[in-house]
């Protein structure tokens, strides 16, 4: 076969994987894009959804190393490929079906772990292409493709979510790509039954009994990566929370970020191959600093971070992919691949569990762990790069390695002025939460107070809140409006609250009821204040409403209308 051809049936190949996994990403990230939000509709608290954030990650990358060694003992990468996209694919509909959050969870680490199985095999028979196009195209292009099925899911979620106002109906309408996804897959098993063929020969240089220093390197660096990363879940989560994001915003969210990050990988992947790794340097560097933006910021800030956070995630799928299968022999790819997901998966748990239990005690505390952890790859990366080097030619290498020290001095030059500028931005921008007590009484919920907090540095000054209700149900559960003393919308004000100070707000001395009157309820608190310095007034609106526990508890829950 002549070498046109060649790049032709690797290109066929690249391609119709691509769209496998666009069908794929469509699906399961649609559904990641709501996880977080449907799991705080349902009940669980941030701790538990950071847990299970990270412990999906934890299982699905851990299985990787297992899946990767028999795919490679076997060579029957289709095995593993079909039995786990088609786990993958049907667990995210399925959650539709689940009626509490602990089913959910079960379902949402179902799909981590389909997606572990076939991750390894298909990153494998993907690296057999890269001889001929280049790893870093290859891996680009494919995470091109995955991201604009992770951009599409999404959106489709949120149009969805905007029409009907119901997770469910935002996971059923993803059976549809699950569906084409794995027709896909057997079309691509049709016309590539040895993807390993694609790859006769082996790269020059590389140890064939074991895995390179160089491999190690990048395992510690990618380890250092997943720890400091949020999962979308904990941040979904916080958007639902604190009412920054509205709550059909939130995919749209996701989709802009998936968006970002298959465009980033495309372009960083082609300049892979054309320049070096310094790419993926800058990659990772900006990618790092998304936490400041998506925790503190309000809407736009929220957006930039999430642009940020698309940069990071897409290098981690495309470039650091790219880089590790120059470093791995032909006959150890899968194994290799998986060895690496089991690490980064363990340090994803680790981090994702310690950045839920960090949101609850200290966003500040989270913000800091998450940037630092990231930014201490960057050396390790270097070091990597350096010692990859000394398997090509002494000019080369000399070149290279003087490339790495400028590379270094522009990085701690870079840490310099960003922690200046990230320094400044933490102290002064403004921070205030609002919450409710734990439980209340379903007959008198408005004795319940609620505490409006300066989680800031400075002081708040002219804190003005008023109360709204929007809905009300007697026991007979007939709107009653009329049976209720209500002042709606009456101002009262706090002149300055200190940092780290509360203030309680007892909304029954503005809402008068009967006694065992009330059985379900939902109000708004609206909160205006003016920072310090900042010439600015922000508005803080939060929505409750009357829920209960698993244990028949009532308690107040913020919500979005639909939800």
């Amino acid at each position: 076969m002549d070498k046109k051809n060649v790049a032709q049936l690797t290109f066929g190949f690249v391609l119709i994987i691509g769209i496998v996994n666009l069908f794929a990403d469509f699906t399961y990230e649609g559904g990641r894009s709501i996880n977080g939000a449907f799991l705080s509709s349902l009940g669980a608290s941030a701790v538990a959804v950071g847990f299970i954030a990270g412990f999906g990650e934890l299982l699905g990358y851990a299985l990787r190393s297992i899946a990767g060694f028999f795919a490679d003992k076997t060579h029957k990468y289709w095995i593993f490929a079909f039995v786990g996209y088609a786990i993958n694919m049907l667990a995210v509909p399925a959650l539709a079906l689940a009626g509490n959050w602990p089913v959910a969870c079960v379902l949402i680490i179902a799909e981590r772990t389909g997606r572990a199985i076939r991750k390894p095999a298909v990153e494998a028979m993907l690296s057999f292409a890269g001889k001929e196009m280049g790893s870093g195209w290859v891996f680009g292009l494919n995470e091109f493709l995955d991201q604009f099925g992770a951009t599409l899911g999404p959106l489709i979620v949120a149009w969805v979510l905007f029409a009907k106002k119901s997770y469910k109906y935002g996971y059923g309408i993803l059976l549809i790509s699950a569906l084409l996804c794995l027709a896909m897959l057997a079309a691509a098993r049709l016309f590539f039954p040895k993807p390993q063929d694609l790859d006769k020969k082996e790269a020059v240089g590389l140890e064939t009994k074991g895995l390179t220093n160089s491999y190690w390197l990048y395992l510690v660096g990618g380890a250092l990566i997943a720890a400091g990363f949020a999962d979308f879940a904990l941040i979904a989560f916080h958007f639902d929370k604190t009412n920054n994001v509205p709550m059909h915003w939130i995919p749209i969210f996701y989709a802009a970020a998936m968006a970002v990050g298959g465009i980033s990988s495309l372009i960083f992947g082609r300049l892979l191959d054309k320049i070096g790794p310094k790419v993926m340097l800058i990659a990772f560097f900006l990618g790092a600093f998304f936490a400041p933006f998506v925790f503190l910021g309000k809407f736009v800030l929220s957006t930039i971070g999430m642009i940020l956070w698309g940069i990071g995630l897409g290098a981690q799928e495309s470039l650091l992919k790219a880089m590790l299968a120059n470093v791995i022999s032909r006959d150890k790819r899968s194994t290799a691949f998986g060895v690496f997901d089991t690490g980064f998966g363990i340090a994803w748990f680790l981090g994702s569990a310690i950045m839920g239990i960090l949101y609850v005690k200290s966003i500040a505390a989270l913000i800091i762990f998450s940037v630092v952890l990231q930014i201490a790859a960057l050396p390790i990366f270097i070091i990597a790069i350096n010692k990859q080097s000394q398997q090509m030619s002494q000019q080369k290498s000399r070149k290279l390695l003087t490339i790495s020290k400028k590379m270094l001095k522009i990085f701690f030059s870079l840490i310099g002025i960003g922690i200046s500028i990230g320094g400044f931005l933490f102290v002064v921008y403004p921070r205030l939460s609002i919450s409710p007590g734990e439980s209340l009484d379903p007959y008198e919920p408005f004795s319940t107070p609620f505490v409006i907090k300066n989680d800031g540095y400075l002081p708040l000054f002219n804190v003005n809140y008023s109360v709204t209700i929007n809905k009300m149900e007697n026991i007979n559960h007939n709107l009653q409006f009329e049976d209720v003393k209500t002042t709606v919308n009456s101002i009262k004000s706090i002149p300055k609250l200190s940092p780290n100070k509360s203030t309680a707000i007892f909304i029954d001395k503005n809402i008068s009821v009967p006694p065992k009157f009330i059985k379900y309820a939902e109000i708004d608190i609206n909160v205006t204040y003016k920072p310090y310095i900042i010439p600015y007034t922000f508005t803080e609106n939060v929505r409750f409403k009357m829920a209960t526990k698993t244990n028949n508890e009532y308690f107040w829950l913020p919500y979005y209308s639909g939800q």
